[in-house]
């Protein structure tokens, strides 16, 4: 599993969402671009109906025709989440962004 840094949360995509989702009770997210709705579970197995509702009848931009599946913990909790992972037999990675001293500059 891997989670991925977003501003003060991890989050974790797709399959590892499912596992969040699964293993730790985490609400899901559906994200496409520039939208998110939380989901209950129900949603993992039926995302195409999901997208038609979400495209057609809720009239969101086709830019949002591919949906991502999510779970986000604040980076305050990650800490005991990848712990409870390890524990119940998941491999976890984190995936941080890390800025260098020329991107902290500021740009005229």
């Amino acid at each position: 599993m891997f989670c991925y840094k977003v501003g003060k949360f991890y989050e974790f995509y797709e399959m590892d969402a499912e596992i969040g989702h699964k293993e730790l009770d985490w609400k899901i997210t559906l994200s496409g671009v520039g939208k998110c709705r939380q989901l209950n579970s129900f949603v993992v197995y039926s995302r195409l109906v999901i997208t038609f509702l979400l495209v057609y009848l809720l009239k969101i931009k086709e830019s949002c025709y591919y949906l991502l599946l999510l779970v986000g913990i604040s980076e305050s909790g990650i800490d005991d989440a990848v712990q409870n992972l390890v524990a119940r037999g998941y491999k976890v990675g984190r995936v941080e962004q890390l800025e260098t001293s020329v991107l902290e500059e500021p740009t005229l």
